[in-house]
């Protein structure tokens, strides 16, 4: 119990010795403080205060007046974050030249002249951000020069989120560098290890980061625009319903969304049919007649039947020409324009309809001699299927007999209507001889020579 004691009193007598030479060094720095400094530092420190918020006022002021004179127009936002910077920035050079003044021992002034000079710089890094933003914002909804249609929008409305995070990103590294580098931390292990992880993720996402890039390539060079109907390959159409990062959303004719990766998209081909600088576009068809028809009379109905159609535009050159003729066949083409890319389907159909109307009316044959039926006169009727082919070189192919699997041709003929004899026709049923098939014209779907059959018969 003694020693307890006596260990207690020792300790009681050390702590009121020590604090009584702490009082003692308290007065004496006291007495021994140039109160005159302090007078000085707070001096300084109230004329910085004065001087920050008079300035931090007028200067911003002053800039907004010569805008106007230039006419730029300065946003309210940008102007009371302006005048907040420069309030921060006085006061903070102010406070440095009070802690330089008070003569501190090195470690304190280190560490105070780091805390003022890192508030500085993140504040500066906030300043610059909120200018970049307004810019941004600007450049995105401005209205496009009506006289310059091709001009490019870098910066859209659907790419300012991806402008605006980009540049937060990069600013505010940069800010905590500068406040790493100006507390004396060594930042090169820090940067080769985030090198290491960005190369990480780039080899583990490089799909995803090349439909990145190629969403930015197609949002900032704009080779189609939501709204636009386009092909792309494997004859996919359909009007663009919204442009993302990674993937295009098509919507086809089906109502049917489609989504194409910003890959592909950017590798493709792509047909704009709605990028025209003339409003719409221009759609035509073939029509086929047989020879020696009125070529005037042919093109003066494929007009009046364009013309009679709702879906082309009227006001709009409609042209028809002749592009060639082969063996019993002239070839017509039929040119005009329609409003909405997206009706080119119906504009098509409605127009070869017309078309067939008014060469019907006229009593004009339109030559479709693709596939001839012919019929063999035998006891138990069975029928055949000539396919011809292309003119030139053509070859008539007579496809195999029931229950046999013989093949026969019939060789290509002069173009003069020479009768085609067809021997041996195989004895299917056994009954009689074999028969021949005489006087078949080339195009027994010829009006002309449906007549000419029918009176001899």
């Amino acid at each position: 119990m003694k020693k307890i004691e006596m260990f207690f009193l020792t300790s009681y007598q050390k702590m009121v010795l020590y604090l009584n030479q702490l009082w003692d060094d308290t007065v004496k720095s006291i007495y021994s403080f140039d109160f005159t400094m302090l007078i000085k530092v707070g001096f300084i420190i109230l004329l910085g205060y004065f001087l920050a918020k008079i300035l931090s006022k007028y200067i911003p002021k002053a800039i907004q007046i010569v805008g106007k004179k230039i006419n730029l127009t300065i946003d309210r936002e940008l102007i009371l974050t302006m005048r907040s910077f420069l309030f921060k920035l006085i006061f903070s050079l102010f406070v440095l030249i009070a802690i330089h003044i008070l003569s501190f021992s090195e470690s304190v002034e280190f560490i105070t002249s780091a805390i003022v000079k890192s508030i500085l710089i993140l504040s500066f890094v906030g300043f610059i951000l909120k200018i970049v933003k307004v810019v941004l914002y600007k450049m995105a909804h401005s209205p496009r020069d009506e006289n310059d249609i091709e001009s490019v929008k870098v910066v859209q409305e659907s790419t300012l989120p991806l402008f605006e995070n980009t540049a937060l990103i990069l600013f505010y590294l940069a800010g905590i560098y500068q406040v790493f580098t100006i507390w004396n931390v060594d930042m090169t292990a820090l940067l080769a290890g985030a090198g290491i992880g960005a190369m990480a993720i780039g080899m583990a996402a490089k799909d995803t980061l090349s439909d990145i890039i190629a969403g930015i390539l197609i949002l900032t060079d704009s080779p189609y625009r939501v709204g636009d109907v386009v092909y792309v390959k494997n004859n996919l159409k359909g009007k663009v319903s919204s442009i993302g990062l990674r993937n295009t959303r098509l919507i086809t004719r089906s109502n049917i969304e489609v989504i194409v990766p910003n890959t592909i998209m950017g590798t493709s081909q792509i047909i704009n049919e709605s990028s025209s600088k003339l409003d719409g576009i221009r759609i035509q068809i073939d029509v086929s007649t047989s020879f020696g028809e009125d070529v005037s009379t042919v093109k003066s109905l494929l007009v009046e039947a364009a013309k009679a159609s709702k879906n082309i535009a009227q006001d709009k050159e409609i042209k028809a020409i002749m592009i060639g003729f082969e063996t019993e066949m002239l070839r017509f083409r039929i040119q005009c324009w329609i409003d909405n890319p997206e009706e080119k389907g119906d504009a098509k159909g409605e127009l070869m309809e017309l078309v067939y109307l008014k060469f019907y009316e006229a009593k004009i044959d339109i030559n479709m001699t693709q596939t001839q039926h012919i019929t063999v006169a035998h006891e138990g009727v069975q029928e055949l299927h000539v396919t011809q082919f292309p003119d030139t070189k053509q070859e008539q192919f007579v496809k195999e007999f029931p229950d046999t699997k013989q093949e026969q041709f019939v060789k290509e003929f002069p173009n003069t209507k020479q009768d085609i004899n067809i021997k041996e026709i195989p004895n299917l049923f056994g009954n009689g001889m074999p028969k021949k098939l005489t006087k078949v014209t080339k195009n027994p779907l010829n009006r002309d020579s449906i007549k000419k059959d029918k009176h001899e018969k």
